[in-house]
């Protein structure tokens, strides 16, 4: 711990801007996720649209349950890769291990701040959404619903995930594929949750 501390930078200007750029990550992590629930709540239910059985009826609430709850990750794990790019300004580059640490954290703090947001304003939504149709069969507790928290904890660890990526893609030098790279998952990164929902929700099992 006292080499992790020995490593930030000291200079109380460049704390103050370290500070400031992941606090405006932490805010767009939050403003994305109340700003994008409804929207994804109701394009998770278009994936299956017009649902004629209960079954149907139960992956529609499904994907609206799992683009609810994760909702605002599309923008958060583009946060936690910037987060991680960060973390390379506060470690110097010979403590990487230090360094991976801080971009895990900053990660772990951008998921929290996403998925607790978007657990407490999609759960009045989607319990209202289960309705007295889908009594007995969807339970807005998720009891029946193990597919709901995979996706959330699958989200979960992108967000540590994309904040180590971009850790490392910060300590390379810059070129063309690294850039390249770093491309590929800023645009890939605002699909990762609806592709756990596409995969999971069908499943009857889960």
């Amino acid at each position: 711990m006292i080499g992790m501390m020995q490593s930030l930078p000291r200079d109380r200007l460049a704390w103050t801007w370290l500070a400031a750029v992941y606090t405006a990550l932490i805010a767009g992590t939050a403003i994305a996720t109340l700003a994008l629930l409804s929207r994804n709540v109701d394009l998770g239910q278009e994936l299956w649209p017009d649902a004629q059985t209960g079954p149907q009826a139960v992956y529609a609430w499904r994907g609206g349950a799992i683009l609810g709850y994760t909702s605002g990750s599309e923008v958060g794990h583009i946060c936690a890769l910037l987060a991680g790019l960060l973390a390379v300004r506060a470690v110097k580059a010979r403590a990487w291990r230090a360094g991976l640490a801080v971009a895990v954290l900053a990660g772990t703090v951008l998921a929290l701040v996403n998925l607790s947001l978007a657990w407490w304003k999609a759960s009045p939504q989607l319990a209202q959404l289960a309705g007295p149709a889908l009594y007995g069969t969807v339970d807005p507790g998720l009891r029946h619903h193990i597919c709901v928290i995979v996706a959330i904890m699958l989200v979960f660890t992108s967000y540590l995930v994309f904040a180590a990526v971009g850790y490392f893609l910060g300590l390379k030098r810059r070129n063309k594929a690294t850039l390249v790279l770093l491309a590929a998952l800023l645009v890939a990164a605002p699909y990762s949750h609806f592709i756990a929902a596409t995969i999971l929700t069908p499943r009857v099992g889960l």
